[in-house]
């Protein structure tokens, strides 16, 4: 069995629906620049090296950070509604690890 997060870096979890047309996927870290550009270009380094995995759809990587069970930092989008998405359709794909996700949080409006 490969050793996928020695082999990306990072643990890695799909997300959303099934029949998506592309791979949705949250890459684990533990800091997000807030250069823009800088993360932009993490995200496709990830999408790179997680494609040489996931060959049948393209990759549309995100950069998160997760702490006691839920996102607390993100790249592209709002945490507390991503954080629910991964919660309830991770077991719709795939997955290389275990959920990180442990409960659902309130959505912010």
């Amino acid at each position: 069995m490969i050793d996928f997060k020695n082999w990306i870096g990072n643990k890695f979890y799909l997300f959303g629906s099934e029949d998506s047309i592309d791979y949705d996927i949250l890459v684990e870290v533990d800091e997000i620049s807030p250069n823009v550009t800088i993360s932009s270009d993490i995200c496709k380094k990830f999408n790179e090296k997680i494609s040489n995995i996931l060959k049948d759809k393209p990759v549309n990587s995100n950069i998160g950070i997760i702490k006691n069970g839920k996102i607390v930092k993100l790249f592209k989008g709002t945490c507390d509604e991503l954080n629910n998405v991964l919660f309830y359709t991770f077991n719709n794909h795939k997955q290389f690890f275990k959920n990180p996700i442990t409960k659902i949080v309130e959505i912010l409006i």
